[in-house]
């Protein structure tokens, strides 16, 4: 017979799997206990208590060891003797005894979730606390109180679904904004490829408007960007999230203010330089330009890596391990392929034609590393748009039926 593996979860993080054998020696060892779950196949899991074959050699029921409780328990309750309970806390440490009431506080305050572990007297074993509808109405009520992740300590259970639910509203206006920033360079590379092709004045009436339309495309993206981090920036405080989504909202509202204001000095300055001789306007101009560039580049490195660690601390607080790991990839690729991005800039900046036959040699090399740059922006792109459409599909699987 196959002997069975079994992953253990604690506190959120999955480890295994295990044998029933190294099971049986992390419990001698104090790593395992009762509180710990368990799962073969990592979607359901159970109380560790549960596998007879670890916990065989203790008692069937795990009682709290302090005597005082014990004889209390044994001894024959009053009439209106209230309900206590034991319960195992964020830290794994078993707390009790409590009333019915301080378990719904302790709920409602975010130090327990609907998978802790719970335990009276009458019950076989410690069982999670979302399997006791009956004893516990207040947090089943279908109305959001068993919504994703634990409630904030301002918040109700309802409130904290809905903010959830603008969560994802905001990452579903995010991805609208992806595929608008998309078409935005598909017709930009239209524009360039008139461009590089055309001939005459009516050619470049067309590439005129195909860059103004671009423009328009790519600055609707941006607001709408904004739009959606604001609704991520919903996230309740005790995700851990909230911050890192005001954070990149603040960013995606800074990005188009800076395009406005970039437009408006080109405008304004066109005026000035006809009648400038000496092209100071013009110097001036593409300096506060250059700046201006250079500050919304630096604004959505902050605004990206704000929200792939919202996404992040999202995942972690949702209880998903793997796509937090996979989060942890994309920030890293996103570093490299920014990286890349720098080196390619200040190569063509600096860039001094080499004398004799370098000359060719220099610009493929330049062209070559172009090239693979533009690829890794859009494998970024395409990891990036992936892993948002799952970080969606974990809070709609995570929340209430409406």
């Amino acid at each position: 017979m196959v002997d069975r593996k079994l992953y253990v979860r604690s506190r959120g993080k999955v480890t295994g799997p295990f044998t029933l054998e190294q099971l049986r020696s992390l419990r001698k060892r104090g790593q395992l206990g009762r509180f710990h779950e368990v799962s073969e196949d990592r979607q359901l899991w159970t109380a560790a208590s549960s596998i007879s074959e670890v916990f065989a050699d203790a008692k069937t029921l795990e009682e709290p060891a302090d005597t005082a409780v014990q004889e209390l328990a044994s001894a024959p309750p009053p009439a209106a003797a209230r309900v206590e309970w034991y319960y195992i806390d964020a830290f794994g440490a078993r707390q009790g005894p409590v009333a019915t009431e301080e378990i719904v506080a302790q709920y409602q305050s975010g130090n327990i979730a609907e998978a802790s572990l719970v335990w009276k007297q009458g019950l076989a074993e410690w069982v999670p606390l979302e399997s006791l509808p009956g004893a516990f109405p207040q947090l089943h009520r279908g109305d959001g109180a068993s919504a994703v992740g634990r409630d904030d300590d301002s918040t109700s259970g309802t409130a904290k679904a809905t903010s959830w639910r603008r969560v994802r509203t905001g990452l579903t206006l995010a991805l609208i904004a992806i595929f608008l920033f998309v078409g935005a360079g598909m017709v930009a590379g239209i524009a360039i490829l008139m461009a590089v092709t055309g001939k005459g004045g009516a050619d470049l009436v067309g590439v005129m408007v195909f860059f103004i339309l671009a423009w328009a495309l790519n600055f609707t993206s941006q607001v709408l960007e904004a739009v959606a981090f604001g609704f991520c920036a919903a996230a309740p405080s005790r995700s851990g999230a909230k911050g890192l989504g005001i954070t990149a909202w603040i960013m995606a509202i800074a990005i188009p203010v800076l395009a406005v204001a970039t437009i408006i000095l080109l405008i304004s300055s066109a005026g000035l330089s006809a009648q400038d001789s000496e092209h100071v306007v013009a110097a001036v101009t593409g300096g506060l330009v250059g700046a201006l560039s250079i500050v919304s580049w630096l604004l959505a490195v902050v605004k990206m890596v704000s929200i792939m660690l919202f996404l992040r601390a999202a995942s972690v607080y949702l209880e998903d391990t793997k796509l937090a790991q996979r989060l942890s990839y994309l920030l890293i690729l996103y570093g490299g392929t920014a990286f890349f991005s720098l080196f390619l800039a200040f190569s063509m900046a600096t860039w001094a034609s080499p004398r004799g036959g370098e000359t060719e040699m220099h610009a493929v090399g330049l062209v070559a590393f172009a090239m693979l740059t533009v690829m890794l922006w859009l494998f970024w792109l395409i990891f990036y748009i992936v892993l948002l459409l799952q970080c969606r599909g974990l809070i709609e699987k995570r929340l209430p039926a409406p």
